[in-house]
C-alpha cells in the first residue's frame, strides 16, 4: 500500500465508511497512546468532513459493536471510529487485505458475484444446501481478501 492513495474503511454492517491515506492511518494507530493523535487527525479537513457527515445514531451503533465503551458522547464516538478505521487500514497494510478499499458499491458487486457464482455450502448435519446471506458472503470476502484480490474476472492470487 502506498501512503498517498486513500483506502476505505467500511464498518462491519456497511453503514459507515471513511477514506484515509496510509500515512493518516499510521498517525492514528500505532504502539503507545493514540488518543491525542487521533484527536489531532480528526481536524484534517478531509477527515473532519467525512466524520461530520456521519449519522449520530449510526455512529453510536457501530462504535458500540466493538466494545462496551460509553457511547453517549458523539465527539468521542468520532474519535473511537477514526481510531478503529486507522487500525483497520494499518493492519490491512501488513497483510495485503483489500476488501475495505472497495467502495460500498464495489463491495456489493463483489458480494453479488460471489453469491451468484459459488456452489452452495452443504450443512454437515443434514447434507442439505445452506442458503448463504449477504452477511455470510461479506464475512467470507473479508477473510479471503487477505490472500487474494477480487477483479472483474474473479479472484486473482
Amino acid at each position: 500500500m502506498n501512503t498517498t492513495h486513500k483506502y476505505w474503511h467500511v464498518s462491519g454492517c456497511g453503514r459507515l465508511e471513511i477514506q484515509l491515506t496510509l500515512e493518516q492511518a499510521n498517525y492514528g494507530y500505532h504502539s503507545g497512546q493514540c488518543y491525542e493523535d487521533v484527536k489531532a487527525l480528526m481536524l484534517a479537513p478531509e477527515i473532519k468532513t467525512q466524520l461530520d457527515q456521519m449519522d449520530e445514531n449510526s455512529l453510536r451503533d457501530v462504535v458500540s459493536e466493538y466494545s462496551d465503551w460509553d457511547v453517549t458522547d458523539h465527539e468521542e464516538n468520532k474519535i473511537k471510529f477514526l481510531w478503529l478505521a486507522s487500525a483497520d487500514i494499518v493492519e490491512r497494510s501488513c497483510t495485503g487485505f483489500d476488501f475495505g478499499e472497495l467502495s460500498s458499491e464495489a463491495q456489493q458487486t463483489a458480494i453479488d458475484n460471489y453469491l451468484e457464482s459459488e456452489p452452495p455450502l452443504i450443512d454437515d448435519a443434514t447434507g442439505e444446501p445452506v442458503e448463504e446471506t449477504e452477511a455470510d458472503a461479506r464475512d467470507f470476502l473479508m477473510n479471503v481478501y487477505i490472500d487474494r484480490r477480487y477483479t472483474a474476472d474473479g479472484f486473482e492470487v
